[in-house]
């Protein structure tokens, strides 16, 4: 390359780590606070999942309320869907100078904004905007339901979700859950709330599983405890009529018609065995999950890194401006 064709590459570089360096000091400092939790690892099968074959589809079916509905994969939709927000953006909180109010005042009146988000608001301040509502699925509260918020409500779910972290290792099995803004006493507090409240979530949704089952087992328990009665009846009636008869025939119908009887038997003790556990259950809900680290108040400030900035943009303006060099030096000259 020529003398020309340096400088361009030395300028252009220069004014990518400038541009880099300028966001960095120009963008608020913001603090993160983090936790790390670990599922608790219990035991939810009930017994009715071995009735399976025994009781016909309809047990294997209520079966399967025993196991968590929502999975840890799950958890990062759920913190980030927008009911969850919505509920989120109502929490209290304190901010570092001691005010009192609410995480959507907070954000709306006591953020500041970087070089780059004024940047971005001049279209919407210039540009007329017309109010109009989003359509929003909730369907955490166990039935799908649509319903209608205002666009600017929705956007502040947006940029919240923005400050959120949350992320799950499968293979560990360890979930990560943090919030990111300017005040460390705010990303505390927002963070152990977000905690809370999908601790919260979970155990609701158990719980309405439970119940779900322990309803249907109640009307479900009646029919096979007619079963079980019938079954006894036709036995002692057989019984009694062949009292004394030792014939070949009226011993197999003896043993056909004692195993029915102990199968309804069986079956209704394990039915009323699941309906006292499914009560137990209810009143006294399996941990979801251990916060192994707690969040702690940040003291140190978690961005911007304006010479990381100044670097990773200078390096950027560094490849393209090499790489067009490159090519008007190849393609373009003889």
């Amino acid at each position: 390359m020529n003398k020309l064709a340096w400088k361009v590459v030395t300028v252009t570089t220069a004014v990518f780590a400038a541009v880099g360096f300028l966001t960095g000091i120009t963008t608020p400092k913001t603090y993160t606070a983090a936790g790390i939790l670990a599922p608790e690892v219990v035991n939810r099968q009930l017994p009715l999942k071995t009735l399976t074959g025994l009781s016909g589809d309809v047990v294997g079916h209520a079966a399967n309320y025993s196991s968590d509905a929502v999975k840890i994969y799950f958890y990062p939709t759920i913190v980030t869907s927008t009911p969850f927000l919505l509920k989120l953006l109502k929490t209290p909180v304190t901010t570092s100078n001691g005010l009192d109010l609410t995480l959507e005042e907070y954000l709306d009146h006591h953020q500041k904004s970087s070089l780059v988000s004024k940047i971005k608001e001049v279209p919407r301040k210039i540009l007329p905007k017309k109010k109009k509502d989003v359509a929003v699925s909730d369907s955490l509260a166990g039935s799908e339901e649509v319903y209608y918020i205002p666009e600017e409500l929705y956007d502040k779910t947006t940029d919240l979700c923005g400050g959120i972290i949350i992320g799950v290792n499968h293979r560990n099995r360890k979930i990560t859950c943090g919030f990111t803004c300017q005040d460390p006493l705010v990303a505390y507090q927002v963070c152990r709330t977000i905690i809370e409240m999908l601790d919260n979530y979970i155990r609701d949704y158990r719980r309405s599983k439970f119940e779900e089952l322990y309803v249907f087992l109640q009307e479900y328990v009646g029919s096979k405890r007619q079963e079980a009665l019938q079954a006894q009846a036709r036995y002692a009636a057989y019984a009694d009529a062949h009292l004394g008869i030792h014939t070949e025939e009226a011993a197999e119908e003896m043993i056909s018609l004692e195993a029915e009887k102990n199968l309804a038997v069986d079956v209704l003790m394990e039915v009323e065995a699941t309906i006292e556990l499914v009560r137990l259950r209810m009143e006294k809900p399996a941990p979801v999950f251990e916060v192994i680290n707690p969040p702690f108040l940040p003291v140190r400030a978690s961005g911007p890194t304006p010479w990381r900035d100044a670097l990773a943009l200078g390096i950027l303006g560094l490849i393209i401006s090499g790489s067009v060099v490159f090519l008007e030096d190849k393609l373009f000259r003889k």
